[in-house]
């Protein structure tokens, strides 16, 4: 079993016991508040056994850090399959980071991201426009953002046909 501090066993016991799995906001009698509250935040994103969307995880009620499967184990639960399906289609945060130290976990993240790959995965695929409409997000950010899950192990390949420019995905490289 990992070490973890007092809090970062009670965040993650927090956390497994609420129905987003969300760390935040910590529970009532948690004396590490601020600074000391957002590091072991961080610390226990950096080790995979929660995951944030975002590189900065801000120690308040904003926050959407998540535990992971890995975070599940660690404290003696065994992830339920149903559940995290059901957050997924829901759109909260990515909860699934890697229990192998950093290794990019090529599973179906959550959010956005989750959306473009749902997007995608449809038989016409999906083009930049409606990807950004989807999204949100600027066109450039889109295109990062595929960058980032092909680092993460999605094949994602961009077809022409004809005057419709899809872009298409598939697991595994």
């Amino acid at each position: 079993m990992p070490k973890f501090s007092d809090t970062q066993m009670v965040l993650l016991s927090a956390a497994a016991a609420r129905a987003d799995g969300a760390l935040l906001p910590p529970p009532d009698g948690l004396a590490a508040r601020g600074a000391a509250l957002k590091r072991s935040v961080e610390a226990l994103v950096r080790r995979g056994f929660a995951a944030a969307p975002r590189s900065a995880v801000r120690a308040d009620d904003a926050c959407s850090a998540v535990i992971t499967d890995a975070g599940l184990r660690a404290i003696g639960i065994e992830p339920a399959e149903a559940e995290q399906e059901e957050r997924i289609a829901a759109g909260t945060p990515d909860a699934r980071g890697s229990s192998q130290g950093g290794v990019p976990n090529p599973e179906v993240p959550r959010g956005k991201l989750g959306r473009l790959i749902a997007l995608m995965s449809g038989k016409h695929g999906a083009t930049l426009d409606e990807m950004t409409v989807e999204t949100g997000w600027q066109p450039h950010t889109t295109r990062a953002a595929l960058t980032r899950l092909r680092q993460r192990g999605f094949a994602i390949r961009r077809e022409d046909s004809g005057n419709r420019n899809a872009y298409h995905c598939g697991q595994g490289n």
